[in-house]
């Protein structure tokens, strides 16, 4: 009996160190206070072209913006037209005008319906 009431303590102190070590290391942080700015991206003279992949882009009201970027959750105001040759992107916008894709698997969600012309694969188009 002696034998399991002390192999029971050492499991016992081992799980309570990894707790312990899994709090720490969660709480943890990399030093830096500042937090972390979302890029955006200008829209200059009515157009924009966000190339920035693997990133959560924001751009407020433009006429004209062109998505390459794969892989990008896009946040846009009002837009004309929009053009996306990139893949697996997320776009939410207020309004749009006209979408153009020909890159595959990107969802655009807008309050309106814009007129499409899909000619990629697996694009969804969402009205909210």
């Amino acid at each position: 009996m002696r034998h399991t009431s002390r192999t029971a303590r050492i499991a016992a102190t081992t799980l309570a160190a990894i707790g312990i070590l899994t709090v720490v290391t969660a709480c943890s942080g990399t030093g830096g206070d500042e937090p972390t700015k979302k890029p955006t991206a200008e829209c200059a003279d009515g157009k924009v072209v966000i190339d920035q992949s693997n990133k959560d882009v924001t751009v407020g009201d433009c006429a004209s913006v062109e998505i390459t970027a794969s892989n990008a959750v896009v946040h846009l105001g009002k837009v004309d037209a929009l053009v996306m040759s990139g893949t697996i992107n997320d776009v939410d916008a207020k309004e749009i005008g006209k979408v153009t894709v020909s890159g595959n698997g990107n969802r655009v969600t807008t309050d309106g319906k814009p007129k499409v012309t899909d000619k990629g694969a697996e694009n969804l188009f969402v009205t909210r």
